[in-house]
């Protein structure tokens, strides 16, 4: 049986160009700007969109 769910998004500034990490996890750096999640960082969603420089808004899934 298949289910829908709505998605819960959040927008938060980009780090850096983020353009080639949509649907990767990511995490609030120290600055309160997204980035990457490494191996030994907790992921906070999966990027949606392409944020290509640093400061431009990426959307986040954090839940759905």
């Amino acid at each position: 049986m298949a289910t829908e769910q709505t998605q819960v998004l959040i927008t938060l500034p980009a780090g850096a160009d983020l353009s080639s990490y949509q649907y990767c996890g990511v995490y609030v750096n120290s600055s309160g700007q997204l980035a990457v999640a490494v191996e030994g960082t907790a992921a906070i969603g999966i990027l949606q969109d392409k944020p290509a420089a640093a400061g431009r808004p990426g959307k986040v899934c954090v839940g759905g």
